[in-house]
């Protein structure tokens, strides 16, 4: 069954329309804005951050005496925050320091009733453990504890990465006209394809085949996606399990921290969810082989008949195996300051649909069927904001496992383009 709509065409789409988009000086000054206010904010929480590894690793410990604790408060036009407040003296190499203060960051914030705590846990006149910087003794710490403070540092990352993205957008369009950047690399006028074919097309992955021409690789190749969601999870996981240990050990030490919870709550269920995905994916790439999609020829032209031959090795426990033709058109484009997207689909085309069945072990089901491309298909293309991909999307649903979808681009271009890419 073939499910077809209009083709949208890159000449007409609002994002390579002149005026739709500012101006490349303007964003660049814009993000710029973000881009220093993130690092100026992340340079400051790197600092703290510093210190509180020299306090772990490089400052030794001693014994101290309390000479004096008062609770320290700041109060401005957002209202009042507080701080735990100890003069404290203590002996290195047999001379006096006598040092002010609590933790390494002497932040002040909002919880009364939590700072009283913590002052109720010294006595004046008593004798506690305290560390001090070997290299400036006069430097001293109470304790040594992570400050939920640093969860604040995860702000700015934000902030970055906004900022950076559009800046090195601005830098790489500055000086061009609205009609230079979407013509650079969009197709000439009355839709012929520029001379440079490599550049219109989208990139395409294909290796020799060993029963048709070619074979077709994935989009995205499955150890570049679980690397990527690998290290995006253990940096995002490692900074947050920071601070969720802080959170666990300051209710188990009987404080309220009900702010820092809340706060901490949509940090922590993002980690998760990345954390499962990543070990879904991780069963999907370690239980099922990956299906193998050859062609007869490639690129494809418009009205053209070509076999496809589909195999999946086993062993597999599949409830159904099925592989459809996609044609989907990405649209980008600008409003003011805002950049939307849109996609269509363009061609949805059922090539196959298998029912329940088993694959041995040692074994691999194939299949091949003849697909015959519409006279009047769009080539493909990939120009500065529209992208035109064709693909075979193949999806496996399997018996007490993992559901796989992959997608296996090819393109799609006229016989004289054809020609010269050969």
């Amino acid at each position: 069954m073939v499910s077809r709509s209009r083709f949208f065409s890159p000449r007409l789409t609002v994002g390579n329309r002149p005026g739709a988009s500012a101006s490349p000086g303007c964003m660049t000054l814009f993000f710029g804005v973000f881009l220093l206010f993130g690092l100026g904010f992340l340079g400051f929480f790197g600092y703290q951050a510093w210190k509180e590894v020299r306090v772990r690793t490089v400052y030794r410990e001693t014994t101290c005496v309390i000479l004096n604790k008062r609770l320290k408060e700041n109060s401005d036009s957002d209202g009042t925050t507080y701080a735990p407040e100890f003069t404290f003296r203590y002996t290195v190499d047999g001379r006096d320091y006598t040092c002010t203060g609590y933790d390494s960051f002497g932040a002040t914030s909002s919880g009364r009733q939590g700072k009283l705590r913590v002052l109720a846990e010294y006595e004046i006149g008593g004798a506690y453990p305290c560390w001090y910087d070997p290299d400036d003794p006069e430097r001293a710490v109470l304790v040594r504890k992570v400050s939920w403070m640093y969860a604040f540092g995860l702000i700015p990352l934000v902030f970055v990465g906004i900022g950076l993205g559009g800046v090195v957008w601005g830098v790489r369009n500055l000086g061009k006209s609205p009609e230079e950047q979407s013509a650079s690399r969009a197709p000439a006028k009355g839709g012929a394809l520029q001379p440079d074919w490599t550049q219109v097309l989208p990139p395409v992955k294909v290796v020799p085949g060993q029963f048709l021409a070619k074979r077709l690789q994935r989009g995205t190749s499955q150890g570049c996606e679980l690397g990527g969601l690998l290290l995006f999870s253990l940096f995002w996981n490692g900074i947050v399990s920071v601070f969720v240990w802080h959170v666990v050990q300051e209710w188990q030490s009987g404080h309220r921290p009900y702010f820092l919870t809340l706060f901490m709550t949509p940090f922590l269920l993002v980690g998760v969810a990345c954390a499962l995905w990543l070990i879904r994916q991780l069963l999907v790439a370690g239980g099922v082989k990956e299906t193998l999609v050859e062609i007869e020829r490639e690129p494809v032209r418009p009205g053209e008949t070509v076999s496809l031959r589909f195999a999946q090795p086993g062993p597999l426990s599949l409830y159904g195996l099925s592989a459809r033709l996609i044609c989907e058109e990405k649209i980008s484009y600008t409003r003011g300051t805002d950049t939307y997207h849109e996609s269509h689909v363009c061609e949805d085309r059922e090539l196959f649909q298998m029912p329940a069945m088993q694959v041995p072990a040692g074994s691999s089901w194939d299949q091949t069927v003849s697909l015959t491309l519409p006279d009047d298909a769009m080539h493909s293309f990939h120009a500065g904001h529209n992208d035109l991909v064709w693909k075979i999307v193949v999806k496996g649903e399997i018996k007490k496992w993992p559901d796989f979808e992959h997608a296996f681009p090819f393109r799609v271009v006229t016989p004289k383009a054809r020609r010269e890419l050969e």
